[in-house]
């Protein structure tokens, strides 16, 4: 039977990470490890030979994190419990690797909407019409649409497709990772709209109109075309503009019927276009 030992909020400063800043300035990093150990006879003896000594492996773990430097905070982790593992005596270690200060990229996009129900003023006479709405918004918004991680060249892995075999099976290819653009970003959408709405006649009609037009800057589009003799495929970049528009029309009409003895039967007539 194991025990768990935790040691938290060890801090060690290293340059790991996939960002340029990240490997350039580094960064701290906090580690909390449970290890888990059998304490039963250290327990009993009261001697540190009797189990693992955590100062020694809390500079084992210093040293990962001041080390050779990696890009995936998931490596770190499992080199960290790589060098707990070395001691025989722990059969699992847990470890939890925090990045407080990591330069994680953000960007302010403001977003508003209005609205005037012009029939709730007094001046507005016209009895027959209980609503009149005037609606309009502008939203703006940051997308990654075109793919997550564009900004790390991946290689590509295929299994070989011609008469050629290794120990029996088609062995398998890795092909040169396209360029990637440093300044490579977020597409950036921008969306207007404008409304009305109307109840009328004893809200019996009501009547929406609306009209919208969506323009997103910054698209990664079609790369530069190259020479062939790159080897491998040029970097996309934000070159690309879209822009969409419409409206939409809508009319219901609800009214009272007839009665089936004390039951009032009710109906409703819509379009939409």
């Amino acid at each position: 039977m194991t025990d768990i030992i935790a040691l938290t909020g060890l801090r060690a400063f290293g340059y790991h990470g996939v960002l340029p800043e990240e490997k350039a300035t580094g960064q701290e990093f906090v580690v909390d490890r449970a290890v888990h150990v059998d304490t039963s006879h250290a327990a009993r003896t009261d001697d540190l030979t009797d189990t693992v000594d955590y100062g020694a492996l809390a500079h084992a773990v210093v040293a990962v994190i001041e080390g050779e430097p990696v890009e995936l905070i998931e490596t770190l982790a499992q080199r960290i419990a790589d060098v707990v593992l070395i001691d025989s005596r722990v059969s699992t270690v847990n470890v939890v690797l925090h990045k407080p200060t990591a330069p994680i990229p953000f960007a302010f996009f403001p977003s508003f909407s209005a609205g005037w129900n012009v029939a709730k003023e007094n001046f507005w006479k016209f009895d027959a019409i209980n609503s009149l709405k005037i609606r309009g918004s502008y939203t703006g918004s940051g997308d990654n649409g075109s793919g997550n991680y564009l900004y790390l060249p991946t290689l590509g892995v295929a299994v070989g497709t011609k008469d050629v075999l290794l120990e029996g099976l088609k062995p398998s290819m890795v092909s040169m990772p396209g360029l990637v653009s440093p300044n490579l970003t977020w597409a950036k959408p921008k969306s207007v709209g404008i409304g009305v709405d109307i109840v009328a006649l004893r809200n019996k009609l009501e009547v929406t109109w609306d009209w919208y037009q969506r323009t997103t800057y910054d698209q990664a589009g079609p790369a530069d075309v190259l020479p062939v003799t790159l080897g491998t495929s040029p970097p996309q970049t934000n070159n690309s503009v879209s822009e969409t528009r419409g409206w939409e029309f809508t009319a219901n009409w609800k009214d009272k019927a007839f009665k089936i003895g004390k039951k009032q039967v009710n109906y409703s007539v819509s379009f939409n276009i």
